[in-house]
């Protein structure tokens, strides 16, 4: 009975320190609501995207790299464009109708971070574990994509409790990339490189040894 108690206690300390650490992303499952905002002809979404989600859902932000001209675009999707007490409790009920208002940027990326953030992004979903969930009201919810062969691969991460873990330095990236395209600053971008390079190999090295040489 002890020895069993001593496992179960070991195995909860594991979690609980993969969890604080948060080294790691959580695995999610493709739908399509999950991209509606990313790109309402998705024909033209391909490499990577990412979204950033508050804890209540009334904004959130999403960017991706569209093929078609070679940009990077980030959308700011509000559902409340009145947000008034009594506005808001009229759309509850049923009184108004939710009102989603859309503001876009964007902003050129060369082919080399457009590459560097493909593979960033791939490498944090290849690593990801269902051992990594972390939830909460007070916080945001990260998210990341990769088009790979016609369909989505995804994982998330929640508001990072250090900043140095690995998702505390993509939460980073995800910030600054925002920025940039907010700013229409391709320079930015370029400069995310050393950092986005060093977080990748991060990332791989949490992978299974017998499939570190996975690129893509």
């Amino acid at each position: 009975m002890k020895r069993i108690l001593l496992i179960l206690l070991a195995f909860c300390f594991v979690i609980a320190t993969e969890a604080k650490a948060q080294s790691r992303l959580y695995p999610l499952d493709y739908s399509y609501d999950d991209c509606r905002y990313l790109n309402k002809n998705l024909d033209n979404f391909t490499n990577f995207a990412f979204d950033i989600r508050p804890g209540w859902i009334l904004s959130y932000r999403c960017c991706f790299f569209d093929a078609s001209d070679s940009t990077i675009v980030l959308r700011n999707v509000n559902y409340f464009s009145d947000k008034s007490l009594l506005g808001l409790i009229k759309k509850l009920f049923g009184k108004t109708k939710f009102k989603t208002k859309v503001e876009e940027y964007r902003c050129s990326i060369s082919p080399k971070a457009t590459k560097c953030l493909r593979e960033l992004f791939l490498s944090a979903i290849y690593s990801s574990s269902y051992l990594a969930y972390v939830s909460g009201f007070d916080g945001e919810t990260y998210r990341v994509y990769v088009e790979r062969f016609g369909s989505f691969v995804m994982a998330e991460c929640f508001s990072p409790f250090d900043d140095s873990s690995n998702c505390g330095k993509l939460v980073e990236i995800l910030y600054s990339i925002s920025d940039a395209i907010k700013q229409n600053n391709p320079q930015a971008i370029e400069n995310l490189i050393p950092m986005a390079e060093e977080l990748t190999e991060s990332f791989k090295s949490l992978y299974p040894e017998e499939y570190r040489h996975i690129k893509d």
